[in-house]
This record gives structure tokens, C-alpha cells and sequence, in this order.
């Protein structure tokens, strides 16, 4: 993985050429508690991977019931196998289709973004090439082209499928996408089921490059981004994004907050992870 130590901060490549190559190595590997990871180098068969599902609708909550023999076989498909989707090729055109074989993306397309697990489901959007630039479709027989061909790489944030990061190809500068659920208004009485999904501009293309960081939060660590423009730093969350005109930063795990400093301020502007522009927290330290 490509860690880097900036700022004081220990973090993440992401568009940096070698954190491209590397931002979604750990797809690489299987984990199955914290303390153990091993490579993923078995490809199940369709055999192998409808059993699997049949095994996770019975045991993906951690029931084992009483056939222990088939909970230990379902924990050796879930931890031993690359349960991403798999590249198909036809007349010089990728495409994919899912570890059961199910397609995902006719094979119509130059490149196309294969780093997410296909056996439950898929991302409602995925990255594809034409051979000039990349864009945004939606999954099908008939992939419906929501974002044209017109950035330089998409890289999709990797813990989850709402946020892509997109290089604007005549500036090379960074910026982000991201997918957001509104409600419908066919009737307010209908379930969240109906919420309509939407891509916004979260942040121009303004940053030389992203990286990732963490907030040790109690539960499990809150990830947010560091941007950058020359010498300069400034926060990304999915909430928004600060002014890239800091120096350094300082996180408060406990608050969810951070201490945004510039060396020729004596006071840091504190922002939320919540509010990283600073629109509602005006307060400073």
C-alpha cells in the first residue's frame, strides 16, 4: 500500500501514479479478523460461487446453527476466494461479468474499472474507457452512459461506491463526484426504496492530488481526504471540502475535528468533518 508521511500525517496515496497502482491492493487480500490477511489467489468456479451465496444467505450473520461442517465451508469460500468481478474480452472490447457468471458490462468498452466484489451485488455506477477518456455507466446488457468520456482517470473511493475521485484531463487537476440517495417525489409515503440517486460535483477539480486519512473514532476509524494544491493542504469529507490554503492540520479524534493552520496565522481555523468549508462552525483556537 502506498503510504506516505506528509504534513506529520501518515496517509494514503491515491492519485499519485503509484498510489493509482495501489489504492485498492488490499482487494488483493482476504482477512478474516483483523490480526490475519493472506493473499486471494483462488478463483472459484460458478460452482463454487452459487454455493457460496446459497451459504451467505444462511450464514453471513454468524448463525452457525447446527451443521458446523457447512459453517466452516462457507467461511473457507468467504476467505479464500477473490470474489471480484471477472474482465471478459470479445473482438478487442472488455467487459465483465460477475463470479457466477452474470454480465455486468458487455465487453464494448476499451478498459473498464474491475476493482469491487461482484457476488452480492454491484456499484450503481462503474468507471469504463472509450480510448480517449474515461466516464461513468450504469451496470447492464445496455450500460446507460451517466457521466461522458471526458475525464483523465476515475478512481472510485475504495470503502465504498459513492465518492470517485476524476482528473480533469486538460488541467490534470483533481476533483470529486459523488452519489447521493434523494427522495422521490412520486409520494412521500413511500419507502426509502424509492430514493432516486444522484451525482453531484462534491469538488471541482482544484487539488494536485488526494490522499486518504483516518479520524480514530470509537467504533471503527472515519475516513476523510487531505487535498492538495503546490505546497498548500486543505480537507476533504463527503460533506464538503475546506480551502486549500493551509500548511498543516491537527485532528481531534474525540470532537471529529480538526485544527486547520496556517504559519503565518497565529490562530487555526477549526472545521468539522461534518462541515469541512467552515459555512456553519465559525469558531477558532
Amino acid at each position: 500500500m502506498a503510504h506516505i508521511n506528509r504534513i506529520g500525517q501518515i496517509m494514503t496515496q491515491i492519485t499519485s501514479i503509484k498510489g493509482q497502482k495501489e489504492y485498492h491492493s488490499h482487494k488483493n487480500y482476504s482477512r478474516c479478523c483483523c490480526a490475519y490477511k493472506k493473499e486471494q489467489i483462488l478463483k472459484p468456479t460458478i460452482e463454487e460461487a452459487v454455493e457460496y451465496l446459497q451459504l451467505y444467505k444462511k450464514y453471513a450473520c454468524g448463525i452457525s446453527g447446527n451443521n458446523q461442517t457447512e459453517y466452516k465451508r462457507y467461511h473457507y469460500l468467504k476467505d479464500s476466494f477473490d470474489w471480484r468481478t471477472q474482465l471478459i474480452e470479445e473482438n478487442g472490447g472488455f467487459g465483465l461479468i460477475s463470479p457466477t457468471g452474470k454480465l455486468i458490462l458487455p465487453p464494448i468498452f476499451q478498459a473498464v474499472f474491475t476493482q469491487f466484489d461482484a457476488i452480492y451485488s454491484v456499484p450503481d455506477l462503474i468507471p469504463v474507457y472509450d480510448g480517449n477518456a474515461w466516464g461513468l455507466v450504469i451496470p447492464g446488457k445496455e450500460p446507460l452512459l451517466v457521466v461522458d468520456f471526458t475525464y483523465s482517470a476515475i478512481i472510485p473511493e475504495r470503502w465504498g461506491n459513492r465518492i470517485f475521485f476524476v482528473q480533469e484531463q486538460e488541467t490534470g487537476l483533481w476533483g470529486a463526484l459523488q452519489l447521493e440517495g434523494v427522495n422521490s417525489n412520486i409520494s412521500r409515503k413511500m419507502s426509502l426504496r424509492y430514493r432516486v440517486q444522484h451525482l453531484t460535483e462534491l469538488m471541482p477539480p482544484i487539488a494536485d492530488d488526494i490522499y486518504e486519512d483516518e479520524l480514530y473514532t470509537e467504533c471503527s476509524p472515519t475516513t476523510f481526504w487531505m487535498i492538495k494544491k503546490g505546497d498548500k493542504v486543505g480537507i476533504l469529507s463527503d460533506a464538503g471540502y475546506s480551502d486549500i490554503i493551509y500548511d498543516t492540520y491537527e485532528c481531534d479524534d474525540e470532537h471529529c475535528t480538526f485544527r486547520l493552520i496556517r504559519n503565518d496565522r497565529k490562530r487555526a481555523h477549526i472545521r468539522s468533518i461534518n462541515d469541512p468549508s467552515g459555512k456553519y462552525v465559525k469558531s477558532k483556537l
